[in-house]
């Protein structure tokens, strides 16, 4: 995932919109085989940085069939950093490939299809322009003692980061996917492979393939993040978020990080029947300076992420007197500040810059009620009286 996939107001505490074309980011599962179509595909296979070569195959994605694939091999090497290119306008569907032994890179190598609708087939071509997903799947051999480990990571979908990585180790498989109706504009995906300790000799079961394609339902996911706000507030953290479309949804998972990266669960909320849910989670030991998202689930087991938000247990220590017409703020220090107020529906209504302790505001022009304020791009909720 997505995204590659953000769309936000603001970095906190504002009405995050979903993207508009990101439904999800890199998630465990795999597209329905009977409600889609696949389209394009690259295979990196005979991964083991004990042979000499690895075989890259390209094409449609029946790879298996000499006819609708392309290749070529490249040195093996503990570090593999790949490059997936499709571009519609001028009808082609290239590959790089760079094997790096720690900071050196020992040898690259690249493919190119450049009559792509032709060599899908008119069966695949119509909906090269329908083109909403990409589907992972990872595979590693090990076994008869062998524990060596394949990593992915540094994954990039048209330079935006998919803060996702997977690891496999012993004998085992996994499926991961994105949705993302851009991609039938063109894309690019890049990303890094790592291999770690000893593999099997038999490096055909050793391969990362990435599939393209068109899944009919996307359109109409059951699940959809409308908000995610948040407020650090007596020591503890509050999360709110809101879905617009939960009738098929089963669960909502906490997820945290401290460095918007690596995330970890920390609770779960039930669902509410309904069109539309408002949900509230509680982290009663926070971080000072954490990540937040949520993972939703439907009845189906697919996953949708919503938007990230940063909360600073800093500000919970910060005085914000409330008085009618005035609102005073009090920090432990001195320092360059500023100050924006938002309405709750993310409308700019005040901005103030100021080199103190302490500032006071008037409410001059603006109503009663509560609003949301970023103090140095942090932000936390206030109440006008």
């Amino acid at each position: 995932m997505k995204t590659i996939f953000y769309k936000s107001m603001l970095m906190l505490c504002l009405t995050i919109l979903c993207a508009v074309t990101s439904e999800a980011q890199f998630n465990n599962g795999a597209i329905p085989a009977n409600r889609s179509n696949a389209l394009l595909a690259q295979r990196i296979e005979d991964i083991n940085p004990s042979r000499n070569n690895a075989v890259v195959n390209y094409g449609t994605p029946n790879l298996s069939n000499s006819s609708e694939r392309q290749n070529y091999t490249f040195q093996n090497q503990p570090e593999i950093r790949f490059s997936i290119s499709y571009n519609p306008q001028n009808n082609e569907f290239t590959n790089q490939t760079a094997a790096y032994s720690g900071t050196t890179r020992r040898a690259n190598q690249s493919g190119r299809i450049q009559n792509i609708r032709d060599f899908v087939g008119n069966s695949r071509r119509a909906d090269l322009q329908n083109m909403n997903y990409i589907q992972m799947n990872l595979s590693l051999g090990n076994n008869n003692g062998h524990r060596g480990t394949m990593t992915i990571d540094q994954l990039e979908l048209n330079g935006q980061a998919i803060h996702e990585s997977y690891s496999l180790s012993g004998n085992t498989s996994e499926t991961v996917y994105l949705l993302d109706a851009s991609l039938a504009g063109g894309f690019t995906l890049t990303g890094r492979i790592r291999m770690n300790g000893g593999f099997h000799p038999n490096s055909q079961n050793n391969f990362v393939q990435f599939t393209t394609g068109y899944y009919f339902d996307f359109g109409t996911l059951p699940l959809e993040f409308t908000s995610i706000k948040g407020f650090a507030e007596n020591g503890q953290n509050r999360i709110n978020f809101t879905t617009a479309d939960n009738h098929e949804a089963k669960t909502f998972y906490i997820e945290r990080s401290a460095d918007g990266m690596k995330y970890e669960n920390i609770g779960q909320v039930a669902t509410v029947n309904g069109r539309t849910g408002q949900y509230t989670f509680i982290d009663k030991t926070p971080l000072q300076n954490g990540f937040y998202r949520i993972r939703g689930v439907n009845i189906l087991d697919r996953m949708v992420y919503s938007d990230v938000i940063r909360i600073n247990q800093s500000f919970s220590t910060m005085r914000v007197i409330n008085q009618v017409g005035r609102t005073e703020l009090i920090f432990s220090e001195t320092k360059t500040r500023n100050i924006k107020l938002y309405s709750f529906s993310g409308q700019l209504v005040k901005q103030i810059n100021f080199n103190s302790n302490r500032h006071a505001f008037d409410h001059q022009g603006l109503q009663k009620g509560m609003y949301v304020m970023q103090v140095n791009g942090e932000a936390i909720k206030i109440m006008v009286l």
